[in-house]
């Protein structure tokens, strides 16, 4: 997907948009995961999400807040949905 293409929406909310670096801006998608644009080819890619086969994956994919901190570190705020029976509301 080139990001500015027709057609090249996200399909859930963006909550989340900051730099990585001078050529990436990482994007929170509620319900998507996280993605990595490319600032000089507009080309997303997804980074990470729930479905993920790595040892890095999300346990939940509704992101409301990437950041990055001075180690370079990635840090994503995810809200996990669980489903408590004896709950009800």
């Amino acid at each position: 997907m080139r990001w500015g293409d027709k057609g090249s929406t996200f399909l859930h909310p963006i909550r989340a948009i900051t730099d990585y670096d001078v050529h990436t801006i990482l994007i929170g998608v509620d319900g998507g995961g996280v993605y990595a644009i490319d600032k000089d080819t507009k080309k997303a890619r997804l980074l990470m999400n729930t479905k993920d086969d790595t040892d890095t994956y999300l346990r939940g994919n509704g992101v409301y807040a990437v950041t990055r901190d001075d180690q370079g570190n990635i840090w994503i705020e995810v809200v996990i949905r669980e489903a408590y029976p004896w709950l009800s509301c």
